[in-house]
């Protein structure tokens, strides 16, 4: 080894937990995708139904403990379960949220494996939450200093994709709040995703997008008009992706949102509408 690797090395900085907590705390504050920032932004909306949520700070004490069984620290486990199963079960009675429910950290929710974050039994929370941050470092997401419970909301999937993920009707708006303009809106299952889902699947997801195009182009019309009216009440500036769910009753709900650039479907979109998108 060089003597200049081995001096990198020596004088390598280094951070203590709590400096490394309040960096990632930091960070996750100012990240605009980060979930409290756009949630408490959008709570004046009056067109669009939301579910019941709560969301749980995690302290430095929590995120210690959760790292250290990233680290196989011993006894940590156990310790860490019992925390994070106390935690999510308070405030999900106080929020009065019903099992089963959705679960997610205030970035990533880790919805191909449909399982961790679909909740039926307090018993597995902990386990599924370790699971949800285990894969969101997989895929390189930032750490997040929240967990994010959420009411399930009622729907009938046309089909189930990947690992038990349900199909629904789901619109991606991309909309443009410093101009206050819809740019365009997207499947949120969109066909060129076809080639991305098991081959075993592919047929039935065709099928499917086939038989719900009329009822598509319907509730679409629905929701440009119900965006249109509630555009002032969203809080927020610069251009984004608004995630809207039909549910079994055909009322709308916004699920998720993230700022246009980081999302998925933009690539779909024309000049023209990535050039209205960006529009100061």
């Amino acid at each position: 080894m060089s003597k200049t690797l081995i001096s990198n090395i020596e004088n390598f900085p280094t951070r203590t937990p709590l400096e490394i907590y309040n960096s990632v705390n930091e960070r996750y504050k100012e990240n605009p995708n980060g979930f409290s920032f756009w949630f408490n932004r959008i709570k004046e909306v009056k067109e669009f139904k939301q579910p019941k949520t709560a969301v749980i700070p995690i302290d430095f004490e929590l995120y210690n403990l959760i790292m250290n069984v990233y680290d196989f620290v011993y006894d940590a486990e156990e310790e860490c379960r019992e925390k994070l199963t106390e935690r999510i079960e308070d405030a999900r009675i106080e929020a009065g949220i019903e099992y089963p429910m959705f679960m997610k950290t205030g970035l990533f929710s880790n919805k191909f494996e449909f399982h961790t974050c679909l909740q039926l039994y307090k018993e597995h929370v902990a386990d599924h939450y370790l699971n949800i941050c285990y894969a969101a470092m997989c895929m390189s997401c930032d750490n997040a200093t929240e967990i994010v419970i959420r009411e399930l909301i009622k729907v009938k999937p046309f089909m189930y994709l990947y690992e038990g993920l349900p199909m629904n009707m789901e619109y991606r708006c991309f909309v443009n709040f410093n101009t206050k303009k819809i740019v365009a809106i997207n499947d949120y299952w969109h066909e060129s995703i076809q080639n991305d889902i098991p081959t075993s699947q592919k047929g039935s997801f065709l099928m499917m997008k086939s038989r719900q195009a009329e009822a598509y182009d319907r509730y679409k019309e629905i929701v440009i008009e119900k965006l249109n009216k509630d555009m002032d009440n969203f809080h927020l500036s610069g251009s984004w992706s608004v995630d809207i769910m039909v549910d079994i009753f055909g009322d709308l709900w916004i699920t998720d949102m993230a700022i246009a650039p980081q999302s998925w479907g933009r690539h779909l979109l024309t000049e023209q509408e990535r050039i209205d998108l960006d529009a100061k």
